[in-house]
């Protein structure tokens, strides 16, 4: 699926991103950033975790 954002088009497979958010077992990373945004994510608004699941990227069950 093409998703345009000004002058910028991603070409993402969702379907698949959702099977590997889904069903991989793999550990985030553990720099002080990627700790930061697990912490923060689920203090996002709704619209900001929606952006996210838009592009298959269900990570609500991995920020635990």
């Amino acid at each position: 699926m093409i998703f345009e954002s000004g002058v910028y088009q991603l070409d993402i497979d969702v379907e698949r991103t959702q099977h590997f958010y889904a069903n991989e077992d793999f550990e985030f990373c553990t720099c002080a950033g990627c700790r930061n945004f697990s912490k923060a994510y689920h203090l996002f608004p709704e619209a900001v975790q929606q952006f996210f699941r838009k592009f298959g990227m269900i990570l609500e069950n991995l920020l635990k």
